[in-house]
């Protein structure tokens, strides 16, 4: 037969109570008589039925009793007890429900003295404190601290009567705190727990309960100001609380639990073990010791698995983390479904079944958290102060399974729930590390730069944050800034990354769970040092870090894969600086074993395949053996198809595939290997994820492998490669990049530019070529000048767009040309930081977002693109003549010369090699005597050292003329023409590569005996522009009306730190003159009036601009809009970089780039008895023209008054004296 349910159980007994309290008298004293005598013999017996009876005779009692009678306010409060006594018995809400009500009543109908409603409020309070422990009301609570408090202020301050209330006061409070966090109510309950110690002082010593409220007090404390000393006082309080209670107390469970929680919280201060060992023994003994009917079961088991799971981490030992997840299991289960701190015990079990899936790969236990935490938050009220964290533990879980399953939808979500939680709790090191994760495994996802940069700045707060010094947090750091380096190379975050973790290692203890994962980091950061450094300490330290980090890595844990992986790479690295067979067959077998550990679903499998591909694949190189290359092909091959198209690796892995598939073909002349590696590279350059060097090496290696077999390709297939190389120059050249990087990474573009050029100029493609030619031309000024763009018609549309647009705008004109290199400097934490830098790149994020945004709109799609050639034709047509691109190419060069009717010209220069145009350059720099006569007055007058003499330059100058300009000027038709009679045509130079540094408009053949012999200048006037856009802005800019110029002249004899300049004065003098002569208005600034300040005070209301002095350009001056002509009568103003001559980094350019319409510039220092030769006939020249209207109805004049006074310095000084006449040059119109 089966056994009674509790339900019938219950009716039973209270029917049987029913028939006794019919038999009793009417008399409601009877009633009080039974029910009190019930109470007795349950207490006695603990059966049931005589609690039912008393239950039944006292509520009867109270339902037959006038609310006038004196005695009803009593027998509410008997009932009330009785009713406590059953909910203690069997938990149910109901019972503690009637309690309040009844208590409630009772106090209203309260009529005996103050004494007795004091009671009834104190065990109201002590009612609503449970109802609000079950059901999270924070009513009841504030209702039983506002009676409490009434109370206490009713009694005398000290009186022994206060003792209850005080107690019971003092615990609502710090329930309250627990749930408002407010600091007071903490304070005000120590206050209340202070008091009754004083009024017991003979007793208090012995008073458990008031130890270890007293040390729950101060442990709460202590969480909340990291006071040390209040967590020692709690400790001794809490102790002598355990100390003074026999086992056999219900109490004593409690007792040892707060213990074991104080002693959890000195370990997490100090990181003492011992006091982990504490924690765990006491845990363990208030779990041992706890009662059926217990109050609270559960709370030593929770306490007892997070000791435990902590345990695990120091010590990693499996069997730890499985008795953590079975002791918070077994809390969870007994702790009812709607008890308050039933999502605390969900949430603290998810994070334990975390753990085991990490270090045991076991999937369910992740499957399990993931359930725990939903359901945990779906408990947890919105705004409580746990909130937090039970968002950061479901959004670690999410982590953890887009990790596992390569789903960013996961990651998408817990990076949503960890934001939340970092903006409820933003100084937490905890949630704002996992909130760094996080964004640095998004970047790792979809290559979006903008989430490493904030993941960096919030992994850093964690660490600055954390008081702990928690070697997890500064790995993670550490990571994100080696992500970083990988990215953007720069070597200072590789090196903030070395430094932190070799301190978090330092404090590591051997053992430690944490200690495996910063070994293999570190490894992995100086094996990242050593590509770039080749310092073999790096790799040999690297491949020791890896095996430490192996050996000290379970097999079933869950890192052991990767970390396996991070040693072979290391063996690899080592292999191929040592050339050691042993390094390789080790890498294989070790990552064999990484394979084999990695399911088939893990989302880096694909990248442990591909690094085993390398290892064939540098077995190959040792042996020979082509199966060694066509199977690591075909592992790279696997690796790909398991690699998602909108992973940011999928450009690197289809990199890889095509160079070896290159290998391949080269070694066995299979032509649809040619094919296949064609093909993966051509793939690898449409994504536009992760770094773009393996898009644009790609592109490379593809345009190499057509030109090198043209018969394995198409034109049209060979053009589409190179337009793709092409397209991502802006990528390399990154705006984000300080000046000094962005200068740098510009010396790769000139290389591929020639090829894709004499491509499109074989493929006769030619606005093809011209606009790859300009494309690769001063990418650093278009970057510069593009921040200038007009957003006039923007904000006529999209006026938001345009005025965040324009914010940003602002504040990267001052920063796109500054060098933060020097800006670095050591953090706190060891790290090179650099704020410059990284409000830079953040500025740079924002514009390109915003950019974007804005091309999406219909109208704007080419807003701040590229410009093709149609867009300058309108500009040339107020040219003065053709515009001459000079592509200089391996084999032979060619110029491309734009007429003013926008039709193009393709002039092929056989005799022009790219080695010979490298020879001439150099022949030409040592001529001139290295930096001999790179500055103004230098030497004395005549006295400059040209090594190998005149004639050195004469065969330079020959060369050039019968190489280039010749061939140029014939096809032109110049050669032929009759100028003795008429003016001169004018051709403005822009020439590529090592010819950029040379002066073709002083070619010719000096060395010829025949007469006449030709020279460059009696055919055409000559000027130079740095490209096509910059000639189309100064054309642009010209007025049709020249109106009367007024000029600003600037002369400085001596700079401090720089040679001193004595022809200055002098050149300023005749100018002025000359000037006076011509009634033009003039400002004449000379020495220490011409500051910086006050030239930049006086430019903006000049037209013209004459200096003779030192100087170096400020790009982010303001554009002078009214600028015509500048003259520059100083050292080298025209010469750039010889590794970048593509870059025009000279002032000339610069002057041009700021406004300027002509520019007299030098390309090498002038002499101080020519200079004022060159000025007074230049400017006589173009104010004559001025005057009279002649040469210069399409330009400002300047080249041919430069032309004729060049001319007459050439007849002063000699026609081979090249060094006082030569360096002066027009750029511009």
């Amino acid at each position: 037969m089966a056994e009674p349910s509790l339900r019938d159980r219950q009716g039973s007994e209270k029917e049987d109570a029913a028939s006794s309290i019919r038999g009793i008298a009417a008399e409601v004293s009877q009633l009080d008589s039974y029910g009190f005598h019930a109470m007795k013999r349950f207490q006695a017996t603990r059966d049931q039925a005589d609690l039912e009876k008393a239950l039944l005779a006292l509520r009867y009692a109270v339902d037959i009793t006038s609310e006038e009678d004196a005695k009803v306010s009593a027998r509410l409060n008997n009932l009330a007890m009785a009713l406590k006594v059953r909910f203690d018995l069997l938990g149910q809400i109901d019972d503690l429900e009637s309690t309040i009500d009844a208590l409630r009543r009772a106090i209203s109908l309260s009529s005996e003295e103050h004494m007795t409603t004091s009671s009834l409020i104190i065990r109201l309070g002590g009612a609503l404190h449970l109802r609000f422990t079950r059901l999270g009301d924070l009513n009841d609570l504030e209702e039983a601290v506002a009676g409490l408090r009434a109370v206490v202020a009713d009694l005398p301050a000290g009186h022994p009567s206060t003792l209850f209330p005080l107690r019971n006061l003092s615990v609502l409070l710090m329930t309250r705190y627990e749930r408002l966090a407010n600091l007071q109510d903490l304070e005000e309950a120590l206050s209340s727990l202070r008091s009754v110690k004083e009024i017991l002082p003979g007793r208090a010593t012995g008073d458990v309960t008031l130890a270890n409220n007293l040390g729950n007090g101060l442990l709460r404390r202590f969480e909340a100001l990291r006071e040390p000393q209040d967590l020692a006082s709690a400790i001794d309080s809490l102790t002598a609380a355990v100390d003074l209670t026999p086992d056999g107390e219900a109490a004593k469970s409690t007792f040892l639990t707060n213990l074991g929680y104080a002693f959890y919280s000195r370990f997490e201060l100090s990181g003492e073990p011992d006091d982990l060992e504490r924690s765990i023994s006491r845990c363990r003994r208030a779990a041992d010791l706890t009662l059926d009917g217990h109050i609270d079961p559960a709370r030593p088991l929770r306490y007892l698995g997070l000791a435990l799971s902590q345990r695990f981490h120091q010590s990693g030992d499996a069997e730890d983390a499985r008795s953590a997840v079975a002791a918070l299991r077994q809390s969870n289960h007994l702790v009812p479904h709607d008890h308050p701190e039933k999502p605390a015990h969900l949430h603290n079990l998810g994070i334990a079944l975390q753990d085991t899936y990490q270090h045991l790969s076991n999937l369910s236990d992740l499957e399990e958290s993931l359930n725990v935490h939903r359901l945990s938050i779906k408990l947890t009220a919105n705004g409580s102060r746990e909130e937090p964290i039970r968002l950061d533990g479901l959004g670690v879980a999410l982590q953890l399974h887009s990790e596992r399953y390569g789903d960013t939808d996961d990651l998408e979500t817990a990076l949503s729930l960890h934001r939340k939680a970092v903006s409820l709790d933003p100084r937490s090191s905890n949630l704002l590390d996992h909130l760094g994760t996080a964004l640095r495994r998004r970047y790792e996802h979809f290559g979006d730069l903008e989430n490493l940069e904030e993941a960096i700045s919030i992994l850093r707060s964690a660490v600055e944050h954390d008081s702990r010094h928690v070697p997890r947090y500064v790995s993670n750091l550490a990571g994100a800034l080696r992500r970083r380096h990988e990215r953007l190379r720069d070597p200072n975050d590789m090196e903030s990354a070395i430094r932190v973790l070799r301190r978090a290692l330092e404090s590591t203890s051997a053992g430690g769970l944490e200690q495996p994962h910063l070994l293999r980091s570190l490894g992995s950061a100086l094996l990242s040092r050593f590509e770039r450094l080749h310092v073999q300490q790096d790799v040999e330290e690297a491949v020791s870090l890896g095996y430490r980090a192996v050996d000290a890595t379970p097999d079933a844990h869950g890192d052991k894969a990767s970390r396996l992986n991070e040693l072979g790479i290391a063996l690899i690295a080592r292999h191929e600086h040592g050339r050691d067979p042993e390094d390789i067959i080790s890498a294989i077998s070790i990552l064999d074993q990484a394979i084999e550990l990695t399911a088939d679903t893990h989302p880096n499998r694909y990248s442990r395949l591909s690094n085993r591909s390398s290892a064939y694949i540098e077995w190959f190189q040792i042996t020979g053996d082509v199966h060694c290359l066509t199977t690591a092909v075909e592992g790279l091959r696997v690796a790909l198809e398991i690699t998602p198209d909108n992973h940011p690796d999928k450009p690197s892995a289809l990199f890889n595939l095509g160079f070896q598939l290159r290998r391949l073909f080269l070694a066995t002349g299979i032509p649809s290997c040619f094919n296949q590696a064609v093909d993966s590279f051509m793939a690898a350059t449409t994504s536009k994820l992760g770094d773009p060097r393996w898009r644009i090496g790609s592109a490379k290696y593809c345009v190499d492998m057509l030109l090198q077999h043209p018969e394995l390709t198409t034109t049209d297939f060979m053009l589409q490669a190179c337009e793709r190389m092409m397209s991502m120059f802006t990528e390399v050249v990154w705006l984000g990049h300080d000046i000094s990087r962005r200068y740098e990474d510009s010396g790769t573009a000139p290389g591929l530019v020639s090829i894709a050029v004499h491509v499109a100029i074989e493929a006769h493609t030619l606005s093809k070529a011209v606009e790859w030619l300009e494309a690769g031309r001063g990418l650093i000024w278009s970057q510069m000048l593009s921040l200038r763009t007009p957003l006039d018609e923007l904000a006529q549309y999209h006026p938001a767009h345009a005025e965040s647009l324009g914010h940003v705008l602002e504040q990267l004109r001052e920063t796109v040309h500054t060098s933060t290199s020097t800006s670095s400097e050591f953090d706190a934490l060891g790290i090179i930081s650099n704020r410059a830098a990284d409000r830079h790149r953040s500025l740079v994020l924002e514009y390109e977002r915003i950019v974007s945004s804005v091309q999406s709109f219909a109208g704007f799609e080419t807003f701040m693109r590229t410009k093709k050639l149609s867009d300058f034709i309108p500009s040339l047509k107020h040219a003065d003549g053709p515009f001459v691109f000079i592509n200089v190419y391996i084999s032979e060069s060619h110029a491309l010369a734009l007429l003013p009717d926008g039709s193009i010209k393709t002039i092929t220069l056989p005799e022009l090699s790219l080695k010979r145009a490298k020879a001439m350059r150099l022949n030409w720099t040592k001529s001139l005597g290295g930096r001999i006569i790179r500055q103004r007055a230098a030497v004395p007058v005549g006295g400059v050292n040209v090594r190998g003499g005149t004639e050195a330059f004469k065969l330079i100058l020959s060369r050039l003329w019968a190489w280039v300009v010749y061939p140029i000027l014939e096809a032109l038709g110049y050669i032929k023409q009759d100028c003795a009679s008429g003016r001169l045509p004018h051709v403005t130079w822009c020439p590529t590569g090592p010819v950029a540094q040379l002066p073709l408009h002083a070619a010719g053949l000096y060395t010829a005996t025949q007469s006449p012999t030709p020279r460059i200048y009696d055919y055409v006037v000559s000027s130079y522009a740095p490209s096509l856009s910059a000639l189309a802005r100064c054309l642009d800019g010209l007025t049709k009306e020249h109106g009367e110029p007024t000029v600003l002249i600037v002369t400085q004899q001596k700079t401090p730190g720089l040679p001193h300049l004595p022809g200055t004065a002098v050149e300023g003098s005749r100018l002025q003159e000359v000037l006076l002569e011509s009634g033009i208005q003039n400002t004449a600034l000379s020495d220490t009036e011409a500051t910086v300040e006050a030239v930049n005070a006086v430019l903006s209301r000049h037209s013209w601009a004459h200096f003779a002095c030192h100087g170096s350009q400020h790009p982010g001056d303001p554009t002078k809009k009214s600028a015509e002509l500048a003259f520059l009568s100083a050292c080298q103003t025209a010469t750039g970089d010889e590794q970048i001559p593509e870059e025009s980094a000279h002032l000339a350019a610069g002057m041009l780039a700021v406004g300027f319409k002509g520019v007299i510039a030098t390309l090498w220092s002038i002499g101080d008895q020519e200079a004022p030769i060159v000025v007074e006939e230049y400017y006589k020249k173009l104010l004559e023209m001025r005057r009279d209207g002649r040469g210069y109805h399409k330009g400002t004049g300047a080249a041919y008054a430069l032309h004729d006074a060049v001319k007459r310095l050439r007849n002063e000084v000699g026609e081979s004296s090249f060094v006082k006449w030569a360096p002066f040059v027009h750029f511009g119109a």
